[in-house]
């Protein structure tokens, strides 16, 4: 009786074991999966990554397009043509006293030498083309312009 005992003994630990190890195989064909899986969320995320970079290098550079082509509105055009006609009315007034003959002949004097100067600053054959981006520039380069630094 003994001997059966230790016969079944020994059949249930073989039994267990080929138990544990199938319950191992499939724990371990489990991990591969899921390796293989993170693998290749793995290369679906640096694919998406690289991706995300070029929109953004083209986004910039879009921007940058945009901002090189994209010229004052009909109000800015008008706020800077007025800021030169006031301009060289002030630097008339400052040389030249209103009822002098020579004030119209300086005011008009200074107005193109503004307008030279201005186009000339922000590379443009008219002053209708300066870029929008330079709009503030160009108007604090019309307030603050002084014939002198020119002569």
């Amino acid at each position: 009786m003994k001997d059966s005992n230790v016969i079944e003994f020994a059949q249930k630990t073989i039994q267990n074991s080929e138990d544990t190890l199938a319950a191992m195989k499939a724990m371990l064909e489990q991990v591969v999966a899921v390796s293989n899986e993170t693998k290749e969320v793995r290369e679906e995320i640096v694919f998406l990554a690289k991706d995300v970079h070029d929109t953004r290098n083209e986004i910039s550079q879009f921007e940058k397009e945009f901002r090189d082509t994209n010229r004052l509105l009909p109000s800015e055009v008008d706020d800077v043509y007025k800021a030169v006609v006031d301009r060289s009315i002030e630097i008339a007034k400052f040389r030249h006293k209103e009822d002098d003959e020579k004030f119209k002949i300086a005011v008009g004097k200074y107005r193109r030498m503004i307008w030279s100067k201005l186009k000339k600053r922000f590379g443009t054959s008219k002053y209708i083309h300066i870029k929008r981006m330079d709009y503030v520039a160009a108007l604090m380069f019309i307030e603050t312009f002084d014939p002198e630094d020119y002569i």
